[in-house]
C-alpha cells in the first residue's frame, strides 16, 4: 500500500501531538488527576493542536473555518468518545489505564484520520501529492 502524502504529514501530526498528550496524560495522573480528566483534558488541547497542524499542513486545506472547524470538532468529539470509552472501560476492569489511553489513542486517531479524508477535507490536494 503506497502512502500518499497528506497521509505522511498527518502521521508526522498524529506522532507530535499524540506523544505530548500522553506525556501531559501520565504527568497529570502521576499528581492524581483521575484517568478520565487527563484524558479530556489532553484530547481538548489534541483537538486544537492538530486542527491548527491538519489544516494548515497535513490536508493543505483552504476551506474556510466556519466550513472546516464544526466539522472537525465533531470527528473529535466522535474520537473522544472512543479514547473515554477506552480509558473508563480499563479503569473498570482494574487494568493498567496507561494502557487503555494508548489504546483509546491508537483507535481514535485512525477513525478521525479516515473521517477528515472523507467528510473534513475532502479532494483536497497537497503538493507532491
Amino acid at each position: 500500500m503506497r502512502l500518499n502524502q497528506r497521509t505522511y504529514r498527518y502521521l508526522i501530526v498524529g506522532a507530535v501531538v499524540n506523544v505530548a498528550l500522553y506525556v501531559l496524560y501520565l504527568i497529570l495522573t502521576k499528581f492524581g488527576v483521575l484517568p478520565q480528566i487527563a484524558s479530556t483534558i489532553g484530547f481538548v488541547f489534541g483537538t486544537l493542536m492538530g486542527y491548527v497542524m491538519n489544516r494548515a499542513w497535513a490536508f493543505n486545506s483552504r476551506e474556510l473555518h466556519r466550513d472546516a472547524l464544526p466539522k472537525y470538532v465533531t470527528t473529535y468529539i466522535f474520537g473522544y468518545l472512543i479514547l473515554l470509552f477506552s480509558v473508563t472501560l480499563f479503569v473498570a476492569l482494574q487494568w493498567p489505564h496507561e494502557l487503555g489511553q494508548l489504546l483509546g489513542m491508537i483507535v481514535a486517531a485512525g477513525t478521525i484520520f479516515i473521517l477528515l479524508n472523507i467528510w473534513v477535507f475532502p479532494n483536497q490536494q497537497t503538493e507532491n501529492q
